[in-house]
């Protein structure tokens, strides 16, 4: 079954093999996942939201279309639920940091504090941007996705899209370098 396109499965998963999710979810657990965690910057938050994303491939399944990507189309699920979260939640503010998996890997302790200063420092400086360039910044960079995706999950035209990734760099470069 690892052949077979993710819209292959999904036309069998409509028409009642509901055990054929299995191959998807080890597909994109992963990416979905991570890009949940670029996005809000806390680990139990982005597993939980990732369940809930899988959760409503289950439950809206009916609402893919052979003619889009399922890629697309469960990327726009995770974005649509993490506004969600955003807007029920606004008062909460995340504090993620990646210091565990780099403290398991690194054996120098220099190495690991300017490591820690340099990650601190990007995600300082993403998160000034608006969180339009940084969901777009996150799908591009972080996840691979490319510009005819992101604009089928997002709605924007694939120049729009390159006009702000390519402005988001730009803005990234110029904050992160003023602050270092």
């Amino acid at each position: 079954m690892h052949d077979l396109s993710d819209e292959v499965i999904m036309d069998r998963v409509l028409t009642g093999a509901l055990n054929e999710l299995t191959e998807l979810f080890d597909r994109y657990q992963s990416p979905i996942y991570n890009y949940l965690v670029k996005q809000c910057r806390d680990r139990e938050l982005a597993a939980d939201l990732c369940q809930s994303v899988f959760e409503r491939v289950i439950k809206y399944r009916r609402s893919f279309h052979a003619d889009r990507s399922f890629k697309s189309w469960i990327y726009q699920i995770a974005r649509n639920l993490l506004k969600d979260h955003w807007k029920k939640n606004q008062a909460l503010v995340s504090d993620y940091t990646d210091l565990n998996e780099i403290e398991g890997k690194m054996q120098d302790g220099q190495a690991l504090a300017e490591e820690r200063e340099r990650n601190e420092a990007l995600y300082e400086v993403m998160d000034q941007l608006s969180e339009e360039r940084k969901e777009l910044l996150v799908l591009s960079k972080f996840q691979g996705l490319k510009y005819e995706e992101i604009s089928e999950i997002t709605g924007m035209s694939v120049a729009a899209i390159k006009v702000n990734i390519h402005r988001a760099v730009k803005q990234m470069r110029a904050l992160y370098f003023a602050t270092t």
